[in-house]
């Protein structure tokens, strides 16, 4: 991580310094005000996060109707995500999942966001040990939400209403950035709310409220380690708040420090790819593979054709032969052949064999925050977060199968025997495969550093008006560097190995163009462990590149009631914002610029590196934002009409890129009668192209693709960039349910919520896989002309591989989502000290359906798994959760399940083994309240909770699903759907003073 950090300017690292080091200040100083009051203290009320007190909280977030409408605490008055309206006894008709901190706690002791991510609404979220990512250009750590799997950037992430700046160029927020220990509750909007709440909230808003009043002194200090001895994690977590000058001052802030180690290659293997499983075709049928008469079928030990570890000559009098450690040459085993061409069945073909499962991150956190009442009627808070987060990764090694050898190659002729060296005759060059396994594995290493500052005032007037301002000012900076890519340039020049007149073996190049290369050292390719130390540190660089992002966002509002309706006051909220945000993106690797060959002979590819390189690019924008929301109430006290009001919200956006564009939302809600209340919403809500989208450089990405044409699996580069005449996407968003809270039934409440969610002009780029499979099924394609091949766009033969895609960003996609949600709850006093809470959330979404061009198929992927990649979109998915306290003890239970699914949603990728059944998971909490224990408790507090986690208990192992791409590159299963670790045990103690 040196390197990465040393891009840092001197003065950036010193600001850094001095704000972590003046928020850890702040948090010290806190702890001994705390400790100074404590008599004050032990007067204050509980908040959540105390297991021992806030079972009423608890189990009150649990209800749906507080979900739709919770009391602040803090301010008496109704805080409505979902609505801007803050009226006491108004309830939004947006369907809302609210989930307490003391709840998710027990849930992942991890963190927040882990627990968030086993919810059914969050489905295909990007995680520690979900979603991995097998190129450099992403951020291979961090927590991004997905709300119903929808895309990361589709979901606004906001910290007690205000929107967060993007932590990584592609426009999502890291939530391990956020104050864990000081949040309260989470509230889900799973319903579209741009009207409300601006551009990104497409599929709807995960709002992260914290507790503004909270004092006293909490710590959490807990770890955990797989049932495999690996993935091992480190948590501490400090939090402290007191109030001063007669409440008027209130302090509060929190630190947290958080490592996983992560999974290396050895664990990787030991969890189910040491047989290097694939789906290939077979040998004999006709049609390409994965076609419907000739279906893929999944083998073991699958092995590169044309590759081993230590040479194998592809072309040629030798060709056929592999060079062994030492450099000796003998026939090389091919294994046996498939129907995927250049994919094999054991033998000496090399594969993937050190690639690691999930990344090792470390981060940093801390916040602080000051509130002062200055009147009772206005009152203002500043805040700051820093968060820090470095991520390490091993991502394949690097295999090149066409590397020209000379026959004069110095090493090459101390290698052959005399026989071998007259077969080869004056053959003047021949083509090698190789995987460069002593390289170590392509190491990237990924620093992401977001400091966020906040101000804002907020007041009363005029009878029950309210009005707000608030100011945020957001800067993030990502750096990811890879190690060990083969520089094309000097690879040539190491490869191309000669001797000098005394006899010694230098590079040619110093011999043709001296100076040229100065330093250069030859490499020995044949045999493992052939070539040097020197070799491998002069051919295998470095590159980096950098993305910096800045948001300056102003907002504020006025809300109250205007006049009355026979039916009760009329709500109404007007406002604005103005945010402007920065993009630059820099790099050590510009695709852009052209590569000096001079003197060179047959690189290996036409570019500065062989693996990802990644362009550079700038820009900004800005955006001017009025919006306004009324409620009207209608009906109330009459039969079959206890309640019945209205609720429709505007916004008009103007972006300097795209120009304007209008969002809006109506809602409804009804209530015939006590405990039964009908919602509904309709909208009309954007997302906007992220300044990535828009201006990002070019970027080369080396990856692996079968190639139907010529029937051939290989490594092809594929192309991309901004765009900047991309369009907000439009999605038009329809729920409609009913929630049950009847008398009868004390403690239970249940909600139903259909919905639909339907996306026109969507972001995104044409895969490489479906550019590849269109222009086969239809040569007259437009997808052909973004194919670059060799010989001819009509040629078959395994020659003509593509070497390379164009896959830009443009408004293509349409997009279509149905599902219905579920959420009851119940909650049981079995005795006086016991108490059982039960709760089930499920999720049933039977329409995915994703469109871009008309020549391209629409992909029916409900139901469905990602042919090759993480994914999978189970219709049925949900948790029931049981929660069992007696006394000073606590017993929580999740069950979880993954419904279902299917491969061959694709009509152009057909598998033989295509259906996977459901999987459940076993997750339990356990948890012991030591001061009620010793019956110190005497004022309902406890000062240590002592608590122990089995996430996986039963240790239930994904199904396999083989890929199609590469011999042991991706894990053989649906990362981002099933639970890939295994068994997890943690353990900790939670303190609160």
């Amino acid at each position: 991580m040196s390197t990465t950090s040393r891009t840092e300017t001197p003065n950036s690292i010193r600001a850094n310094l001095r704000q972590g080091t003046s928020l850890c200040s702040m948090i010290l100083a806190l702890a001994a005000a705390t400790a100074a009051q404590s008599a004050q203290a032990q007067a204050v009320a509980s908040v959540p996060g105390n297991a021992a007190n806030t079972s009423a909280d608890a189990a009150a977030a649990t209800k749906v109707e507080a979900a739709a409408a919770a009391p602040d605490a803090n301010t008496g008055e109704i805080l409505v995500t979902g609505s801007r309206i803050s009226q006491r006894g108004y309830t939004a008709p947006t369907p809302v999942t609210v989930v307490d901190a003391v709840t998710l706690a027990k849930s992942a002791p991890t963190n927040i966001p882990d627990a968030l991510n086993k919810l059914p609404q969050l489905a295909n979220s990007r995680s520690n040990n979900q979603s991995p990512v097998l190129v450099a250009n992403q951020p291979q750590g961090g927590n991004y939400l997905n709300l119903r799997g929808i895309g990361i950037n589709r979901v606004l992430v906001l910290l007690d209403g205000q929107r967060l700046a993007p932590t990584t160029f592609e426009g999502a927020v890291d939530t391990n950035i956020l104050p864990q220990l000081l949040v309260k509750q989470v509230d889900i909007v799973t319903a579209g709310a741009s009207a409300s709440y601006g551009s990104d909230a497409v599929t709807g808003v995960v709002n992260f409220i914290l507790d503004k009043k909270f004092t006293g002194l909490k710590a959490v200090a807990n770890a955990g380690i797989s049932g495999r001895g690996d993935d091992a994690f480190q948590r501490f977590s400090l939090a402290a708040g007191t109030s001063l000058l007669d409440d008027k001052l209130h302090l509060e802030g929190s630190v947290e420090y958080y490592r996983s180690a992560g999974i290396d290659a050895s664990g990787k293997l030991e969890r189910g790819v040491d047989r290097a499983p694939m789906a290939v075709g077979t040998v004999g049928l006709p049609g390409a593979a994965g076609s419907a008469t000739n279906p893929y079928t999944t083998i073991f030990n699958a092995r590169f054709a044309a590759q081993s570890f230590g040479s194998v000559i592809n072309t040629g009098p030798l060709a056929g032969n592999q060079f062994l450690p030492g450099g000796a040459l003998a026939p090389f085993n091919a294994g046996t052949k498939t129907g995927t061409s250049g994919i094999n069945v054991s033998g000496d073909g090399a594969y993937h064999d050190q690639m690691w499962l999930t990344p090792r991150v470390t981060n940093r956190q801390a916040f602080g925050r000051i509130g002062y009442d200055f009147s009772p009627s206005v009152s203002g808070y500043v805040q700051a977060n820093y968060a820090n987060s470095n991520f390490s990764q091993v991502n394949p090694t690097q295999s090149v199968n066409a590397i020209t050898i000379y026959s004069d190659n110095a090493f090459l002729q101390q290698s052959l025997t005399a026989a071998q060296r007259a077969q080869l005759g004056a053959t003047p060059s021949f083509s090698i495969g190789r995987r460069l396994d002593e390289d170590g594995g392509l190491k990237v290493h990924g620093r992401t550093t977001n400091f966020t500052t906040g101000a804002g005032l907020e007041g009363k007037f005029g009878g029950d008006w309210k009005w707000n301002v608030n100011y945020t000012h957001s800067y993030s900076r990502l750096t990811i560097q890879q190690d060990n890519q083969i520089q094309v340039p000097r690879f040539a020049a190491a490869v191309d190995a000669v001797r000098d007149s005394a006899g010694n073996i230098v590079c040619r190049v110093t011999s043709t163009n001296p100076g040229l290369y100065p330093g250069c050292v030859p490499i020995n390719l044949f045999g493992v462990g052939s070539p040097s130390a020197a070799a491998l540190r002069y051919v295998l660089q470095p590159s980096s590149f950098t993305v910096k992002n800045t948001l300056d966002d102003v907002n504020g509002s006025i809300a109250g009631s205007p006049f009355s309706t026979w039916a009760g006051p009329v709500s109404v909220v007007v406002g604005g914002e103005y945010r402007k945000a920065t993009l630059k993106q820099t790099s050590t690797a510009d695709p852009a610029l052209p590569v000096d060959f001079t003197g060179l002979r047959s690189p290996i590819a036409n570019r500065l590196f062989n693996s990802q390189q990644v362009g550079v690019g700038a820009g900004s924008n800005n955006v001017k934002e009025a919006f306004g929301e009324v409620a009207i109430p209608l009906l109330k006290n009459l039969p079959f009409a206890e309640k019945f009001d209205l609720n429709g919200a505007v916004r008009y956006t103007d972006y300097s890129t795209s120009g304007g564009v209008t969002t809006w939302k109506g809602g409804f809600n009804y209530v015939p009668t006590k405990g039964i209340r009908f919602r509904g919403t309709i909208s009309r809500d954007i997302r906007a192209p992220t300044l990535y989208e828009l201006f990002a450089g070019t970027q080369i990405a080396r990856q692996t693709f079968t190639d139907r044409q010529t029937n051939s699996t290989n490594e092809l580069i594929v192309i991309s960039g901004g765009n900047s005449k991309l369009k907000p996407e439009i999605a038009k968003t329809k729920t409609v349910g009913i929630v049950l809270q009847p008398s009868f039934l004390p403690g239970f409440s249940a909600s139903v919520d259909a919905w639909e969610i339907k996306i026109k002009g969507g972001v995104g780029a044409v895969d490489a896989t479906t550019v590849l499979n269109q222009c086969f099924a239809n040569a007259a394609s437009p997808f052909c002309s973004q194919i670059v091949r060799p010989i001819s766009a009509t040629d078959t033969s395994a020659a003509n591989f593509p070497s390379q895609i164009n896959a830009f960003n443009i408004n293509l996609a349409n997009e279509l989502y149905r599902g219905i949600d579920v959420d009851v709850s119940q909650r049981l006093n079995i005795a006086a000290d016991t108490r059982l809470d039960l709760r089930l959330l499920a999720s049933y979404v039977p329409k995915r359906d994703i469109s871009t061009l008309p020549t391209v198929p629409t992909q029916h992927q409900a139901g469905g798994i990602s042919v090759n990649g993480p994914y999978g979109y189970p219709k049925l998915s949900g948790t029931v959760q049981a929660d069992l306290s007696h006394g000073p003890f606590n017993l929580f239970v999740a069950e979880r399940l993954v419904g279902a699914m299917d491969r061959n949603w694709n009509p152009l990728q057909v598998f033989v083994q295509y259906h996977y059944g459901p999987v459940y998971y076993t997750d339990l909490t356990v948890s012991v309240d030591l001061g009620a224990l010793g019956g110190r408790d005497t004022d309902g507090k406890s000062n240590a909770t002592l608590f122990f986690n089995v996430n996986n208990l039963f240790n239930r192992k994904p199904p396999l699903v083989a890929d199609t791409s590469s011999p042991g590159l991706n894990f053989p299963s649906a990362m981002a759907a099933y639970d890939v670790v295994g068994r997890f045990m943690s353990a900790g103690v939670r303190l609160r003073f």
